[in-house]
């Protein structure tokens, strides 16, 4: 940002043929100068000017009887500042010095306008600048005792010696700067000129688009002070991912998490090598073993994981007789597994009927020897269904001896 620092002038006009100013107190090395030099004469004639060593020529006003030329000059070691022609003019010399101006600007090529007339308005002015720029407004009126000058409007005037007036504004927004409202009194012919200094960049502002080498962050990614361009090469992050602290540029090699997956402490960047899950796979602790799930998990009746044994259903699993899993056993029914007579399961025996398998009459089994199948008989038949019969009509007796043909059989 530009800042008015200092005027100097040598007055009223007088005759002669070098006007010299002084530097003020406060103006140092780097600081621009602004020099406005006004000649008057009858038949327009004026010498060439042989400025002090540095000063730029930036534009020069030129009328029937006067000329006015504005001169830049950057602040070195000079004490004075001295400008010199052949033969006398009636001149004057009036300055104004500004800090802030960009040291990289070349001063023959700022903006600048001028304007001449007459009557008591002075015209208005503009120039194209950037904001912060130093504007300096310069106006001088034909040689008439008494004039008396007015500044446009916003600027503060420094010098005011008739008849010659200098004043200037520091320009709020970048763009075109107008210097309108000016006035002098009486009315008389004038010329006037407007120059505009840009001011050096701002810190950070242009120039290299990246930060300086080194910048430390705050835990947020806030540039807190200078240190590295990008986060340091240490950085340590909280467990949300900010940064806290200069140690790892990324999340520490080793990061633990908790059971959800939500980073939980530095220890492994992955889940730890062995999980244990709960029955319905839901992650119950984490220590260190492998990424995945361990080898053997064991699972319930509902086949849901109980307890770490194997991925998958255990090699061996125990079937109740509705078929449904029972215990850790084989994944198939028992090679030997027996039924009773219905067909039913009832123990880990062979997975069909066993070999040896004794059934009642009915079908169902009993307990006899297991090499035969015992059959349970009921009620002879008998054709006697209707009762006894009836006696017979003879009585029967011992047979007699003689009826023997060959003897009696004892």
């Amino acid at each position: 940002m530009t800042t008015y620092l200092a005027q100097a002038n040598t007055g009223s006009d007088s005759l002669a043929s070098t006007k010299t100013v002084t530097k003020p107190g406060g103006v140092t090395a780097g600081a621009v100068g602004v020099f406005w030099l006004v000649r008057w004469h009858e038949s327009g004639s004026f010498p060439a000017v042989t400025p002090p060593a540095g000063a730029v020529l930036r534009g020069t006003i030129t009328t029937a009887s006067m000329q006015t030329q504005c001169y830049l000059q950057r602040v070195t070691v000079e004490t004075s500042f001295a400008y010199t022609w052949t033969g006398g003019r009636w001149s004057t010399l009036a300055a104004v010095w500004f800090s802030g101006v960009d040291p990289t600007v070349d001063l023959a090529t700022v903006p600048f306008q001028s304007a001449t007339g007459s009557g008591t308005a002075i015209g208005a002015l503009t120039v194209t600048s950037d904001i912060d720029s130093a504007l300096s407004w310069h106006v001088n009126t034909i040689d008439t005792s008494g004039v008396t000058h007015n500044p446009p409007a916003g600027f503060t005037e420094v010098v005011d010696v008739s008849p010659s007036a200098s004043a200037y504004r520091i320009a709020v927004a970048s763009g075109s700067q107008t210097a309108d409202g000016g006035t002098v009194n009486p009315t008389t012919a004038w010329a006037a000129g407007l120059v505009a200094l840009p001011p050096a960049p701002a810190a950070g502002g242009t120039g290299d688009a990246t930060l300086t080498g080194t910048v430390a962050l705050a835990a947020g990614g806030v540039h807190g002070a200078q240190g590295t361009a990008g986060l340091a090469t240490t950085t340590a992050l909280t467990s949300s991912g900010l940064r806290s602290a200069a140690t790892g540029g990324t999340l520490e090699a080793a990061a633990a998490r908790t059971a959800a997956g939500t980073r939980g402490a530095a220890t492994t960047a992955g889940l730890a090598a062995a999980i244990d899950l709960n029955a319905d796979g839901t992650v119950v602790a984490h220590p260190t073993g492998d990424a995945t799930l361990e080898a053997h998990a064991s699972l319930t009746t509902a086949g849901l994981r109980a307890a770490t044994t194997s991925a998958g259903i255990a090699a061996a699993a125990d079937l109740a007789a509705d078929g449904l899993a029972g215990r850790a056993g084989h994944s198939a029914l028992a090679a030997t597994t027996a039924f009773t007579a219905a067909g039913s399961h009832s123990a880990n025996a062979g997975a069909a009927l066993a070999a040896a398998a004794l059934l009642t009459a009915s079908g169902v089994a009993s307990g006899s020897s297991p090499d035969d199948v015992d059959v349970t008989v009921g009620t002879p038949y008998s054709r006697w269904a209707a009762g006894q019969p009836h006696q017979s009509a003879w009585t029967a007796r011992v047979p007699r001896a003689g009826e023997w043909k060959a003897g009696a059989p004892w």
